[in-house]
C-alpha cells in the first residue's frame, strides 16, 4: 500500500465495522487534527522513512497499527511522534537521529525497541517514550542513566524498585509496569504510557503551574485517587515512597490521578545534612543515617522531618506528611506550606540547602487557608508521625467526611479476583529476568494449566528451566514447541544451545542450520552458528558467519568481539585489532569482555 492510498482509506472513515468505528473514535480523541497533519507535503518523506535495523517505514507501522489491529490510540502517538520529528527536523536540519539530553531517539535498542521520544529524566534514572516492534504497542521505559550504570548504589536501587512495580501490581490509580526487561545485562521498566491533554499537561505539576484554581471537587477526586494508589501500594509491598509530589502524579486524559515513580529517580547529590543533637521530631531522639555516597533520598520541599534524619525508617505516615503539601498546593493556589520557597532559600549555600529545608519542615507551622480541606492538610503536616492519619485509608474516609460525602472506601486487595493470562504472564516474564525463577515458573505453569497452549508462555517457561540447571525438562518443552511450530526462531537457537552445552554438537549445528534456512537475516543465529564453527577450531568459517553478522548489524558487539577472537586464533593481529577497536566502540561500558579487549590492544601497541 502506497502513502496515497492509506491516506486515501483513512480520511474515507469507512464504518461499517465496529472496530473500524472505535479506531476513528479514538484516532479523534487522542489526535483531533491527525487529518490536517497527514495531508501535510513532510508527512509523505517521514512516513516512507525506512528503519535501517528493522527494515520498515513509519507506513509499515501505521497500516499495522490502523489496517491490522485497528488501534486508534497508538496511531494517534505515532502520528504526534511524527509531527514533533518534522518540525524537529525543520529546526535543526537534519534527518538522522536526534539527541535531546541523556536519552538519543530514532534508533533501536535491543532490535525491539525504539526511542521515539525522552520524556524526562531526575537522579540516576532516565524515562523515554519507545515503541516496542515486537508488540506494536508504546510504552514509557525507564532505564538507569548510562553516567550512572558503574555505580553499584544506583544499580542496587533500580533493582529494588523493579521488583516492586512487580510486587505492586495493577491499579487504576498508579502507573502501571507492564513488563520489567533486560537490554543486554541492564534491566529496563516498561510502564503505561500517560498521554498529555489537549494543552501538553501530563502530571500534576503540569496542571498547578498552568491552573491554580481548581474547585473543592477536583481537588478530591485527585486526593481520593492518590490515597487508593498509595494504599494499594503500602498493601502490596511498598514500605515507603518517599518521593511523593506533584511531578510523580500523572493525570491522564480521563482526569484520574495515577503516582508513578518508586524509586531512584530523586537522588539529591547534596551532602548530608550534618544535624548533631535532634530530638523531638518524631517523638524520641534520632540519629542522622550516613550512606556511602552521601545523598539525600526525596524532594526537600515535600520531605517530612523524619526523612532528612533517617529515610530508611519511614513509613506510610511519612508519605502522608509529603501528601499533606501537594493537598496544601491544590487548596491554595500552588503555594508551598510554610512561604515562598524562593524568598525562603535566597542566600542560603546548596551545601546548606537541606538542613535549612529540615528546620522549616520541623520548626514552622503551616499558614492557615480558608479552604474546608485545610484542616485535612494540617493534620497530614504534623511534625509528629504519630500525630498525622494513621493511614491512607483512614485518609481517604477524612477527606470524604471533610467534604460532606457519604464515605465509600474501596476495598482494598492484594490480588485481583480473576485471572488474566496477559498479566499474568508479563509478571512471570518480570520474576525470569529478576532472577526470581521459582515465582516465575509457579505463574508460567498457573497460566499453561488454563492455556495449555499457549508458544509464548511454554518458551519462556523453557528459558525459565534452564535457568534453573533442569536442562533436560527445558529440552523437552523446546521439543514439544518445535512440534508445532518447527521453524520457530528462538527455540531452534535456544535448543541448540542446550545440545551444544551437553557436547551433542551435531544437533546444535542441525537446529542453527534450521533458523539460518528460515531466517537467514538474523544475527544471532548467525553467531551461534560461528561459535559452533570456532569451538570445533574451523576459524575461517567462524569468521564468515561473524561477518555476516555485523554486517547486517555494525553495532552486533558480541559479532565484532567474537570475530577478533577468530582472526587471533589464526594469528591474524591486525583484523584482529580492528575488529576489538570495533567491539569497544559499540559495547556496553559494563562489558566484562571489554578489560580483555583493551588488554589485548594495548599489549600489541607496547
Amino acid at each position: 500500500m502506497k502513502i496515497e492510498d492509506w491516506v486515501k482509506w483513512m480520511r474515507e472513515r469507512p464504518d461499517r465495522k465496529a472496530r473500524q468505528r472505535r479506531l476513528f473514535s479514538a484516532l479523534d480523541l487522542a489526535m483531533p487534527d491527525w487529518e490536517e497533519f497527514v495531508v501535510r507535503p513532510q508527512f509523505k518523506m517521514w512516513a516512507n522513512r525506512r528503519n535501517p535495523f528493522t527494515r520498515k517505514t513509519r507506513l509499515d507501522i501505521l497500516r499495522s497499527l490502523s489496517l491490522d489491529n485497528y488501534d486508534g490510540l497508538n496511531t494517534a502517538r505515532l502520528l504526534k511522534v511524527g509531527r514533533r520529528e518534522i518540525n524537529a527536523l525543520q529546526n535543526i536540519g537534519t534527518s538522522e537521529s536526534i539527541r535531546d539530553g541523556s536519552v538519543e531517539h530514532g534508533i533501536i535498542i535491543d532490535k525491539r525497541y525504539e526511542i521515539m521520544q525522552p520524556l524526562g529524566e531526575g537522579g540516576c534514572g532516565a524515562v523515554a517514550m519507545v515503541f516496542s516492534h515486537e508488540v506494536e504497542e508504546f510504552f514509557a521505559m525507564k532505564m538507569i542513566r548510562s553516567e550512572y550504570l558503574a555505580d553499584a548504589g544506583s544499580r542496587t536501587r533500580f533493582l529494588r524498585e523493579a521488583n516492586l512495580w512487580v510486587e505492586i501490581g495493577n491499579h487504576e490509580n498508579i502507573v502501571h509496569a507492564e513488563l520489567v526487561d533486560k537490554i543486554g545485562d541492564e534491566l529496563v521498566i516498561l510502564m503505561e504510557l500517560i498521554d498529555p491533554d489537549v494543552r501538553g499537561r501530563v502530571s500534576l505539576q503540569d496542571h498547578i503551574s498552568q491552573e491554580v484554581n481548581f474547585s473543592t471537587k477536583q481537588i478530591t477526586e485527585w486526593a481520593i485517587g492518590i490515597c487508593r494508589g498509595m494504599a494499594h501500594a503500602h498493601l502490596n509491598g511498598m514500605h515507603a515512597h518517599r518521593d511523593l509530589k506533584p511531578d510523580n502524579i500523572l493525570i491522564t486524559t480521563a482526569g484520574a490521578a495515577k503516582v508513578t515513580d518508586f524509586g531512584i529517580s530523586s537522588l539529591h547529590q547534596n551532602p548530608l545534612v550534618r544535624i548533631d543533637k535532634v530530638s523531638n521530631i518524631a517523638g524520641e531522639g534520632c540519629v542522622v543515617a550516613e550512606t556511602a555516597n552521601h545523598v539525600i533520598l526525596g524532594t526537600l520541599p515535600y520531605m517530612p522531618p523524619e526523612q532528612f534524619v533517617n529515610a530508611h525508617g519511614c513509613d506510610e505516615r511519612s508519605d502522608i506528611y509529603s501528601f499533606g503539601v501537594v493537598l496544601y498546593q491544590l487548596i491554595s493556589q500552588g503555594r508551598w506550606p510554610y512561604g515562598n520557597i524562593q524568598s525562603l532559600v535566597r542566600g542560603i549555600h546548596p551545601d546548606d540547602l537541606a538542613r535549612h529545608f529540615f528546620l522549616l519542615h520541623s520548626e514552622r507551622k503551616p499558614n492557615e487557608q480558608s479552604h474546608k480541606l485545610y484542616a485535612l492538610a494540617e493534620a497530614c503536616l504534623h511534625k509528629k508521625p504519630g500525630a498525622r492519619p494513621a493511614s491512607f485509608q483512614v485518609l481517604e474516609r477524612m477527606l470524604h467526611e471533610a467534604i460532606g460525602q457519604v464515605v465509600v472506601t474501596e476495598e482494598l486487595k492484594s490480588k485481583t479476583d480473576y485471572f488474566d493470562p496477559w498479566e499474568t504472564g508479563r509478571k512471570a516474564a518480570s520474576l525470569l529476568r529478576l532472577e526470581r525463577y521459582e515465582e516465575a515458573l509457579a505463574l508460567f505453569d498457573e497460566i499453561l494449566e488454563k492455556f495449555p497452549i499457549g508458544l509464548q508462555w511454554e518458551f519462556e517457561k523453557a528459558l525459565t528451566l534452564s535457568r534453573m540447571g533442569r536442562n533436560d525438562e527445558s529440552f523437552a518443552l523446546y521439543t514439544k514447541i518445535l512440534e508445532r511450530n518447527p521453524t520457530e526462531l528462538r527455540v531452534l537457537i535456544n535448543k541448540g544451545l542446550l545440545c551444544q552445552a551437553s557436547g551433542d554438537l551435531d544437533e546444535a549445528e542441525r537446529l542453527y542450520s534450521t533458523a539460518l534456512k528460515h531466517h537467514p537475516n538474523d544475527s544471532s543465529a548467525l553467531i551461534n552458528m560461528g561459535n559452533l564453527a570456532y569451538k570445533q577450531g574451523r576459524y575461517e568459517q567462524a569468521r564468515m558467519y561473524y561477518g555476516k553478522a555485523v554486517e547486517l548489524d555494525p553495532k552486533e558487539a558480541t559479532g565484532w568481539y567474537n570475530m577478533a577472537l577468530a582472526c587471533k586464533a589464526d594469528a591474524m593481529v591486525d583484523l584482529s585489532n580492528n575488529c576489538f577497536t570495533q567491539f569497544l566502540e559499540c559495547s556496553d561500558p559494563l562489558d566484562p569482555r571489554r578489560e580483555y579487549a583493551l588488554k589485548t590492544l594495548n599489549e600489541c601497541a607496547e
